[in-house]
């Protein structure tokens, strides 16, 4: 006799990355007037899609991402849903992909669920000194 265990409940909440650049454009596919292909357009782009139930919902709680980026610098950001499935746009695009570089990690939190990725870490401070890589290579 075999016992499968399943549950309906899925996972609440799922993070896509996605790199985008001028080949991503639907201009660079029909050939069509776009001024972003004369811009330097490359960055990246998070989508966090939530599943909640009319409980969760209702306790407005709020889902916290947390970044880690190129430049060793921390971004957060929080959202409240306004809905049971959704998602939320985050982007790095240009200027902000410039100044910062790309993510190398995240953690996005929800209640006591955490979806981490493999890199992200907590930056560790010395003497209130953030360790953090020199622009110069030095």
């Amino acid at each position: 006799m075999v016992l499968l265990l399943s549950s309906c409940q899925k996972q609440q909440i799922e993070v896509e990355h996605f790199a985008v650049s001028k080949k991503n454009l639907p201009s660079t596919f029909t050939l069509s007037p776009d001024p972003q292909q004369e811009e330097g357009y490359f960055g990246e782009i998070f989508l966090i899609h939530y599943t909640l139930t009319d409980e969760q919902l209702g306790s407005k709680t709020p889902v916290i991402a947390q970044f880690l980026l190129e430049d060793l610098q921390e971004f957060q950001t929080e959202f409240i849903p306004t809905q049971k499935r959704g998602f939320e746009r985050l982007e790095w695009i240009n200027e902000s992909f410039q100044k910062h570089g790309a993510v190398i990690g995240y953690q996005v939190c929800y209640q006591d669920f955490c979806l981490k990725s493999p890199l992200f870490r907590k930056m560790i401070e010395v003497d209130h000194k953030r360790l953090a890589k020199e622009k110069n290579g030095k």
